[in-house]
């Protein structure tokens, strides 16, 4: 009522922006941050022009709250450009898993697809210590077998608001692509392995054909560090993407002399790996 009455009055807003600050609630949504910095701005930029001193004795009042609020706002402006909601995908066998990250407590998340109603995702069977009220679910699935499209989600923060809507664009091939160079370069150590028993000595590809669907070539070098042979890992089935098919050629003999092979992928982005070393096991 003050701010409405004399819109010029400076210290009305730092005042009312503290009933937005993570210290006055305990817990601050998105909402409440927009808030908080709409108000500190407005205090600054009046003091600017020139409208706040006049409305205090004590200057060093002053200079400590024009502090505070420029160090909130920067603060804020940090990570203004971080995304407050996202959605990863990970590709499985049979299905895609989709999963939120809000940052913020959450009461509910919604989605819908093209041509569909939206649709809540539910709720688990614990409590969240955020809200009090039963924990939202952040992940939902569906079939490998879908095609492009862009999913909306939106969802209802702490304070019951809702957020969003949010779009999402999905393209099951360039996330099959993603999600499997990230599985890849986290098992680089496993992509082969050379073995030796009965008078024979094998070069398996086991590993790395699970992650076809991301490679678009892998080179091998027996006794040196510079892969010099391809490999053929066979086609990608988006269907059944970690299969193994009976064409498949996941091992080899190498020359018995053989103490360990290199491997270097190139992916299907056009990246490539660094130069991997597997030594007789």
């Amino acid at each position: 009522e003050i701010i409405r009455a004399k819109p010029d009055f400076a210290p009305a807003y730092f005042e009312l922006a503290r009933n937005y600050s993570l210290a006055q609630l305990g817990s601050q949504t998105n909402a409440d941050r927009e808030r908080e910095a709409g108000l500190l701005e407005k205090f600054v930029a009046l003091h600017e022009q020139g409208k706040l001193v006049r409305w205090f004795i004590d200057q060093a009042v002053v200079a400590q709250q024009l502090d505070d609020a420029r160090q909130k706002l920067v603060s804020f402006k940090s990570t203004a450009g971080q995304r407050q909601f996202t959605m990863s995908t990970s590709a499985g066998n049979e299905d895609w898993t989709f999963v939120f990250t809000v940052a913020e407590a959450v009461e509910e998340v919604f989605v819908q697809l093209p041509g569909q109603p939206r649709q809540s995702l539910g709720f688990l069977p614990q409590t969240d210590s955020r809200t009090g009220k039963p924990q939202a679910k952040l992940h939902y699935s569906l079939p490998n077998t879908v095609g492009a499209m862009t999913i909306t989600a939106s969802y209802r923060d702490g304070a019951g608001q809702m957020r969003g809507p949010y779009q999402f664009p999905f393209d099951p091939k360039i996330e099959l692509a993603k999600s499997f160079k990230a599985m890849a370069e986290l098992s680089q150590l496993n992509w082969l392995r050379l073995q030796g028993s009965d008078g024979r000595k094998l070069l398996y590809f086991t590993g790395v054909s699970t992650y076809r669907c991301a490679i678009r070539e892998i080179k091998y070098g027996l006794n040196t560090m510079v892969p010099d042979r391809v490999h053929p890992l066979g086609p990608c089935d988006p269907s059944r993407p970690m299969e193994s098919r009976d064409t498949d050629k996941l091992y080899m003999d190498v020359p018995l002399n053989t103490a360990f092979a290199s491997a270097q992928v190139t992916y299907t982005d056009g990246t490539r790996s660094g130069v991997i070393r597997y030594d007789l096991r």
